[in-house]
């Protein structure tokens, strides 16, 4: 086949054959391709929404959930009223299992937060089973404080006493005053 390009009809013929077939490819791929349609974006769109409006209401719940433990676990009351009400209960529950403190200490608070923490060291001496169960009585009966830390050691004159340390913690709401003043910087 001769075939020359200039201006002749045999270089036409061959430019439209090429233009038809790429208009017949690009229809052809216009109709067979599937395209998302606007309901069908519509579509995702509104469950992508639904999730996260559920994922947001979870998140919530989960937040309401978290400030109702949040309250049973703290004291609200000031921190000067704490110290005496911890060293009533600790007495009480130390009296019923025969275990003698010898020293009650409260520590510096910490600040955590929105929250105030208070430690204290206790110091006493019983046998070792009355010293658990202390412990337990502690852990079992009392949801506002919790034991961070135990030292137990042999009582060097008695062999069947020993001296016991405990550290509790207790965390208290702070007041809403207080916590406005160090949001805006004042002190």
């Amino acid at each position: 086949m001769n075939l020359s390009l200039g201006h002749n009809i045999t270089t036409y013929r061959v430019l439209f054959y090429i233009f038809l077939a790429i208009t017949i490819g690009v229809f052809v791929f216009d109709r067979v391709v599937k395209k998302e349609t606007f309901a069908s974006v519509n579509r995702k769109n509104s469950k992508e929404v639904a999730k996260a409006v559920n994922k947001r209401a979870e998140t919530y719940q989960k937040l309401d959930d978290s400030e109702k433990v949040l309250a049973q676990r703290s004291y609200k009351q000031s921190l000067e009223q704490i110290s005496p009400l911890v060293l009533q209960k600790i007495t009480a529950i130390a009296n019923a299992n025969e275990f003698e403190i010898s020293s009650f200490r409260p520590q510096k608070p910490a600040d955590n937060g929105p929250l105030n923490q208070l430690t204290y060291v206790i110091a006493g001496n019983g046998t070792y089973s009355n010293t658990m169960d202390v412990i337990r009585s502690i852990e079992d009966g009392m949801q506002k404080l919790t034991i961070s830390q135990v030292q137990i050691a042999s009582n060097d004159g008695t062999a069947d006493t020993v001296n016991a340390t405990i550290y509790l913690t207790a965390f208290v709401n702070k007041p809403k005053a207080e916590e406005e003043t160090k949001k805006n910087g004042q002190a």
